[in-house]
């Protein structure tokens, strides 16, 4: 994220490097700019999940984060699936979780050993 905070620094939309990488994603510059790395982060992830592995993907990976960027693609990929993951949660399981928020009293009273809530 230190290589992409230093092209982004030096970046204009018009220059060749991080400004072309991001437009040919399909990111606004501006828009991007203005984001934090965190969010950066995530937006290039998304964007990139919507193209074909291949010499093109590696190419703004490199733009991007410099000459091992095209060794994130991997964990670019796995951080565009993981946050949809994380985002669904089904009705069975929410009820789950709050049937065991109910009994985790009880159980803490009777196996107060197995128990780190120490209740």
């Amino acid at each position: 994220m230190n290589k992409l905070a230093k092209n982004m620094a030096g970046a204009t939309e018009d220059t060749k490097g991080a400004g072309k990488a991001l437009e040919a994603i399909g990111i606004d510059f501006t828009t991007f700019k203005s984001l934090s790395p965190e969010d950066q982060m995530k937006a290039v992830a998304d964007a990139m999940g919507q193209f074909a592995d291949g010499s093109g993907k590696s190419a703004v990976a490199m733009a991007l984060y410099g000459k091992e960027g095209a060794k994130l693609i991997p964990f670019l990929k796995d951080l565009n699936e993981v946050s949809e993951l994380q985002a669904k949660v089904t009705s069975e399981q929410a009820a789950m979780a709050d049937n065991f928020t109910d009994i985790h009293p009880s159980i803490c009273l009777l196996l107060p050993l197995c128990c780190s809530c120490r209740n």
